[in-house]
């Protein structure tokens, strides 16, 4: 007898586990101060930064880029937010892809801190 209600409790326990993490996966995920989440590439806020990423490599780097497309779009929500891109950009007269990380200040105004060439 002590078997079967051991087994009947832990039967319960993982239906009840099983159940909670369902509903977890079903509910939305909601930006939190400090995660990534995807952002849309058609976001006003996503090309502001893209712009803003490629016009500051082009004068740092002293040449001549022109923004393609935005690939992929991620955000973080910090003092503002901080936009993880990867674009499609034309160098040299060649299409290329870079990432580059974009702070959008509370200010309105836009600041790139990260910046690579991808393979």
């Amino acid at each position: 007898m002590k078997l079967k209600s051991l087994l009947l409790i832990v039967l319960v326990s993982v239906a009840v586990s099983s159940t909670g993490s369902c509903q977890d996966m079903a509910e939305p995920r909601i930006p939190r101060a400090g995660g990534w989440f995807p952002a849309s590439v058609d976001e006003p806020e996503v090309r502001a930064a893209a712009d803003r990423a490629v016009a500051v490599r082009s004068a740092t780097a002293g040449e001549e880029l022109k923004l393609i497309a935005v690939r992929e779009a991620r955000s973080q929500v910090v003092a503002g937010r901080n936009f993880e891109l990867v674009l499609a950009v034309e160098r040299n007269g060649k299409r290329v892809s870079a990432k580059a990380v974009v702070w959008a200040k509370l200010d309105g105004t836009y600041q790139l801190t990260q910046w690579s060439w991808e393979k």
